[in-house]
C-alpha cells in the first residue's frame, strides 16, 4: 500500500485584519516563551507572493532557539511549512506542541494548523489564478472574492488541496 505523507504546517496560516487592541510588546513575547527548538531546515516560509511569515532566531539562557513571527500587521498572510525531511507520516502516531501568541494587536481572522499535500508544496496557498487570497479563509479555504462565483467546485478549487484544516477562531 503506498504510504501517505502530508506537508504539515508547524504554525499554520494565520491572517490579520481586524480591530487594534494592544495586549503585549514583541520584546515580552520573546522574553516570556518558553524554551524552544531550533528549527533551522526543518521549516521555512511558504513560497508565494507577500507571504509575510519570518523565523527569527533568538538567543535565550545561551542556546540558540527560533521563534516563527506569522504576521505583524494587518492585512496579511503567513505561512512555514515543514520541509520534506520534516513531514509527517500519517500512519504513525505524530505529536507537535506550540506556544502561540497573538503579539501586540488582536486579531479578527484566525489561526489555522494544516496538513496538506498540495501539488503546489511549499507555495500552497488560496489562490485565485495566480494571486493568493487573504482574508476570512485564512489562505486555506476556497473562496468566491473576485467574481463572486458560486458553484461548489469552482470554489473548492482556490483552496489548499488535498488538504485538512485545524481552524482556531
Amino acid at each position: 500500500m503506498k504510504e501517505v505523507r502530508f506537508w504539515g504546517l508547524l504554525l499554520g496560516l494565520f491572517v490579520c485584519l481586524g480591530a487594534v487592541i494592544p495586549l503585549v510588546s514583541k520584546a515580552d513575547v520573546l522574553d516570556t516563551a518558553p524554551a524552544g527548538l531550533n528549527l533551522e531546515g526543518l521549516f521555512e516560509p511558504g513560497k508565494f507572493d507577500r507571504n509575510s511569515a519570518t523565523m527569527q532566531t533568538v538567543l535565550k539562557n545561551g542556546h540558540s532557539q527560533h521563534v516563527i513571527e506569522l504576521t505583524n500587521d494587518d492585512n496579511q498572510v503567513g505561512a512555514m511549512w515543514s520541509t520534506p525531511v520534516n513531514r509527517f507520516n500519517m500512519r504513525v502516531d505524530n505529536q507537535v506542541s506550540m506556544w502561540v501568541n497573538f503579539g501586540d494587536k488582536a486579531v479578527s481572522e484566525g489561526l489555522a494548523v494544516v496538513l496538506q499535500n498540495d501539488p503546489h508544496k511549499m507555495s500552497a496557498i488560496s489562490r485565485y489564478g495566480k494571486k493568493s487570497i487573504i482574508g476570512e479563509n485564512l489562505g486555506v479555504y476556497g473562496t468566491d472574492t473576485y467574481t463572486r462565483r458560486t458553484a461548489p467546485a469552482t470554489i473548492a478549487k482556490t483552496a489548499i488541496q488535498k488538504s485538512w484544516a485545524l481552524e482556531l477562531d
